[in-house]
């Protein structure tokens, strides 16, 4: 076009040149002439004047462009710029970032907003970053910029934002509330962005001129909207990549932890499994009977350690895979607190602590649930409070948070005065794999699954769990679980206080039993319990050997093995009961070792009367045998202990039961005999420690002392000595410490007697 025009110029000047010429030469023109001629000129100076103008405008445009194309070309290189440093994603990022936008939009300055949800205000912004332009002053330190509330001026700018619209225009555009915040910002002009992460609203970029009021064109909105969307992308990228460092560092923590668990369960198998092959080579080895019997009793214990182990391991692997199946049978929680009594109370005994189990009078005694898993459950942390208290007392309490006619809702607390747990590892103590302190293993041993394993179990139980700790204070452990009310449920009248353990004793006519079992050691074992209770015994190696003997002899009741070759104990004992035999109807007891719900209940539906664990200790074993045995005129007693002696039963009024001692520690008599052998030795220091109490006039320390000497004494059934040792607490208590030193000299005749009890009793 501008080639036309030039042209079309070129050859009107020319023509209006050589007019010009040919007037001037030619001066006999008429009137009329002249008016033709000069008609003509105007002509072509107006066509001159257009053209003029439209190369003026042209010209224009043409800058226009130019300048349009220069403020693309800038924004376009800035945003690149912008992007390309953006793809570093990392916080340091975005201040060199903001600096591209400022030099491609040249404003004042160009910041970024977040959004924060505040109670008081609601939605909430707050200044993260800004760059500002040379001579305009940095807004970062502006304490006022950390909490803009959107409902104070900012209402409309909130609604838009969320709704993706960007908010645009000079002073004077905005309403009275917008402009109030602008004249605190000193701002002309103003263009809003709204930022979204994963679709979400989640704060705003902004440019804003202090200098000019800026009428913001098509291409600036355009363009700094593409950084807007930009800026979200890599602020969602952040955030991906933050989650994945974080799961990255809890996997490597995960790992640490598992190679550690891993170190502590080789440690704890290989404890135990070192003591049961020392001890079985030294018995062996050795002559002396006394010997033998405390170490068999060491490798007792160190087996019940690597079995707890085990089961822990199996019971975890159970969780995991979501294959863990909670009972609903009926249950004795009487019976299961009586069991978790005695099988503390030696260890108690040994440190030196009381040990006390109660209910509240409103719990039920008769109720449905899983009776395993919650003595498992009672047993870890009653076992962990044992283990972690040093001195003082370990009680376990049951009582009722709620109850109707089907169902209660009981709470179990377990307290103790132990070492205690920091508030900031109590968190920890519920995961996989973890103790409260790495030295704790170092001390105390175990490897971190116990709680872990109770926890999940309450949960599967539909229970919850929690702790209250204070280190060297103590800890109290409780978890609360719904159960159904058995139908031969009735309320305590009188709640369990200081359980006792109940004599164990076998009442049984010497019957025959036939054990069918393919495993030489544990047929051995078996055979050898019920040999020494008194039964005779018929021994076949599977289940076809079984309903061939079963076929030719009557038996009292039937142990069954369940895998065993050429026919398992299932089929067996179908076949049995199916058949004609004489022992049709006789009880068959599977002896496994799963114990779990399908087990269980393989074993009902072959036919098969109870189920016994394996591996087999001998005294639930026996008691397994003893309900189901026949009982007759002129039976058996199996008890654990031999009577201490003759001497003994000559003594009147003796300062301790030893015979009912020797059952409350499981006819341990060698554990028992080390007990009170320490008992006797701290008790000489002790009352050198009651002799310097009263002296200092120590109260507290005088009744610290007297309640640990009556626990002591108390589990040892030393009741005379026990009950001087609580006269003696409670008046320290009253603060009468005068009378309670006046019990001194009464106390120490009791300790005397003890003393010669013990050796006279141990001389014969």
């Amino acid at each position: 076009m501008s080639v036309t025009l030039n042209n079309n110029f070129q050859q009107i000047k020319l023509l209006y040149e050589t007019e010009i010429k040919h007037l001037t030469n030619d001066l006999r023109l008429t009137k009329e002439e002249y008016e033709t001629s000069r008609r003509k000129y105007f002509e072509i100076y107006n066509k001159l004047a257009g053209i003029n103008e439209q190369l003026q405008e042209e010209i224009k445009e043409k800058k226009q462009t130019r300048e349009e194309l220069a403020i693309r070309l800038r924004y376009e290189e800035g945003l690149a710029n912008y992007s390309r440093t953006l793809m570093i994603v990392d916080e340091n990022s975005i201040p060199p970032a903001l600096h591209h936008l400022l030099n491609a939009s040249q404003v004042s300055r160009v910041y970024i907003f977040e959004n924060f949800e505040e109670k008081k205000d609601g939605l909430c912004m707050r200044l993260k970053n800004e760059t500002c332009a040379k001579g305009v002053t940095n807004q970062m330190d502006d304490p006022e910029l950390q909490h803009i509330p959107y409902n104070r001026d900012l209402k409309r700018w909130a609604a838009r934002l969320a709704k993706r619209n960007s908010i645009i225009g000079v002073f004077e555009d905005f309403n009275k509330s917008e402009q109030k915040f602008l004249i605190s910002r000193s701002i002309s002009s103003i263009l809003v962005i709204p930022i979204f992460v994963n679709e979400k609203w989640c704060g705003i970029i902004g440019f804003d001129d202090i200098f000019n009021k800026r009428r913001w064109g098509e291409v600036d909105i355009r363009l700094l909207e593409t950084a807007g969307e930009i800026m979200g992308v890599f602020l969602e990228r952040k955030i991906a990549e933050e989650k994945l460092i974080e799961a990255k560092k809890l996997a490597e923590q995960a790992n640490q932890l598992k190679s550690q668990f891993v170190f502590n369960v080789s440690h704890e198998m290989r404890t135990p499994l070192n003591c049961i092959i020392g001890f079985a080579e030294t018995i062996l080895n050795s002559q002396s009977i006394d010997e033998n019997r405390q170490y068999a009793n060491t490798v007792l214990q160190q087996s019940d350690m690597l079995l707890m182990l085990i089961s822990d391991l199996l019971d975890m692997a159970k969780i995991e895979a979501g294959k863990m199946v909670i009972e609903h049978m009926p249950l004795d929680l009487y019976k299961i607190l009586e069991r978790l009594y005695n099988s503390l109370k030696v260890q108690a005994v040994q440190k030196g602590l009381e040990l006390k189990v109660d209910t509240e009078k409103d719990v039920f005694r008769y109720l449905v649930g899983d009776e395993l898993r919650l003595l498992q459950v009672l047993m870890n942390l009653g076992g962990n409070a044992v283990k972690f208290t040093e001195q003082g007392t370990v009680t376990i309490k049951v009582q009722t948070v709620s109850s109707d006619d089907k169902s209660a809702t009981l709470k179990f607390s377990v307290m103790d005065t132990g070492i205690g747990i920091p508030r900031e590892k109590q968190q920890d103590i519920f995961k996989s794999f973890t103790q409260a302190d790495g030295s704790i293993t170092r001390k105390y041993g175990g490897t971190g699954l116990g709680t872990t394993i109770a926890c999940q179990l309450i949960e599967l139980m539909g229970g919850l769990c929690g702790l209250e700790s204070e280190p060297n204070k103590g800890s109290h452990f409780w978890f609360t679980i719904p159960m159904e009310i058995s139908s031969k449920a009735k309320i305590s009248a009188t709640p369990l206080k200081g359980i006792q353990s109940v004599p164990s004793s076998f009442m049984n006519q010497s019957g025959f039993i036939l054990l069918a079992e393919d495993y030489p050691p544990n047929k051995k074992i078996t055979l050898m319990h019920l040999e020494n209770a008194g039964y005779t015994v018929d021994t076949v190696e599977n289940g076809l050997q079984a309903i061939a003997a079963c076929k030719n002899k009557q038996y009292d009741l039937i142990l069954m093995d369940v895998q065993m070759p050429d026919m398992d104990g299932y089929e067996a004992t179908r076949k049995i009961r199916a058949g004609k035999s004489r022992n049709k109807n006789k009880p068959i007891i599977a002896i496994t070792a799963y114990a779990d719900a399908t087990s269980i209940s393989s074993c009902k539906e072959a036919g098969m009367n109870d189920i016994i664990v394996k591996p087999i200790r001998r005294d639930s074993f026996l008691l397994v045998i003893n309900k189901w045995m026949p009982v007759q005129s002129g039976g058996f007693k199996y008890n654990h202990a031999k009577k201490a002696g003759k001497k003994e039963s000559r003594i009147k009024s003796a300062p301790m039961d030893y015979e009912k001692a020797i059952l409350e520690f499981g006819g341990n008599k060698s554990a028992l005999d080390n007990v009170i052998k320490q008992f006797i030795e701290n008790m000489d220091n002790q009352i050198s420690v009651f002799k310097n109490a009263l002296k200092s006039n120590d109260i507290e320390k005088f009744r610290t002392e007297a309640h640990r000497i009556r626990g002591g004494a108390a589990n040892l059934t030393a009741e005379q000595l026990a009950a001087v040792a609580e006269n003696m607490e409670e008046l320290a208590i009253k603060g009468n410490l005068d009378k309670a030193g006046a019990c001194m000299d009464e106390f120490e005749k009791e300790f005397e007697k003890f003393k010669a009890y013990i050796f006279e009793l141990y001389r014969n």
